[in-house]
């Protein structure tokens, strides 16, 4: 009995021992690459996704990112990238205001196989949950470029001109008005209306209704006074008669591209003499007269003094 075990053993290990070799080496290598091989540690940065928030809820300072510690076999961690992990957190239970969020390993979720999640840095969350709501804000208008000299913006009208934006409510202070895109006015010497967009700077805060708003842009040349101190006329007067005063100032409101075009020695300022006898002392109106083109330029004609005294000249 004992000499058939021998030789029963004997021939197990003869036979086929070239592969049986070969079966043990493969075996040590696939346990010393699953097990045996060296572990190691590394620090990813993982996105976080908040779920399931309440309808008209926002969250005002949550990270985008945490540490995650991972420990597995060194071939393995190395290959990893921070997409291979990712945590959703669950705030459907959550109110509005200063909220603790618990963090745990267990909460950080991947498709390798084979790691350990080990730690998780912070270890909890501070965050700020807040109520949106919606409020009415005016527009105000945004201009590039400049206007020829002598002209001027006199009216900006917006059609509508307030609009509906929405945002959280812990920073409705911070939003006084829309802006609305740049409106181009570089040389333009017209009036004209243009339709734009209209939008908020502020990170929280978007425009509900209406997005685009119509501008009535009313633009006039710049009216400017220029005065003259000028002889008044006493040629039709008749003889021996004069005037007091002997000048007067005649005042013109004037387009500003226009100013240099008028000449003082192109003025008459003459007395309108009455019907009747004239007296001494007499008051009578002052008449000025002027190049007929003027009268497109000119706004308004004063004159100061605007009547004179008829006076006789005794010998």
């Amino acid at each position: 009995m004992k000499g058939k075990l021998t030789a029963y053993l004997s021939s197990f290990f003869i036979k086929d021992f070239g592969l049986k070799v070969a079966s043990v080496i493969v075996a040590f290598a696939l346990w010393y690459l699953v097990v045996g091989q060296s572990k190691m540690e590394r620090v990813f940065e993982v996105s976080i996704t908040f779920l399931g928030l309440k309808e008209n809820l926002i969250i005002m300072n949550a990270p985008k990112t945490v540490q995650v510690t991972v420990r597995g076999p060194a071939q393995i961690v190395r290959a990893m990238k921070s997409e291979d992990l990712w945590i959703n957190i669950d705030l459907s239970k959550y109110e509005p205001g200063e909220r603790i969020v618990p963090l745990s390993p267990k909460m950080v979720q991947t498709q390798v196989s084979g790691v350990q999640i080990t730690y998780i840095s912070p270890p909890q969350l501070k965050i700020q949950i807040d109520s949106i709501i919606e409020k009415s804000v005016p527009v105000q208008p945004q201009f590039v470029g400049q206007l020829p000299e002598g002209f001027q913006i006199t009216s900006v009208r917006i059609v509508p001109r307030v609009v509906t934006i929405r945002g959280p409510s812990s920073t409705a202070d911070e939003v006084a008005h829309v802006v609305t895109e740049t409106i181009d006015i570089h040389m333009n010497r017209q009036s004209f209306t243009q339709e734009v967009a209209v939008g908020l700077t502020h990170p929280k805060w978007h425009v509900v209704s209406p997005t685009k708003v119509t501008v009535y842009i009313q633009i006039k040349e710049i009216v400017e006074t220029l005065e003259f101190k000028l002889p008044i006329d006493t040629e039709k007067l008749p003889n021996r008669w004069t005037i007091r005063p002997g000048e007067t100032k005649v005042i013109f409101n004037v387009y500003y591209t226009k100013k240099e075009r008028l000449k003082p020695e192109k003025i008459k300022i003459i007395p309108v003499l009455p019907d009747t006898r004239l007296r001494t002392g007499t008051q009578v109106d002052l008449n000025v007269t002027f190049p007929e083109q003027w009268k497109k330029w000119i706004t308004s004609v004063k004159i100061e003094p605007s009547k004179v005294i008829l006076i006789y000249k005794r010998r």
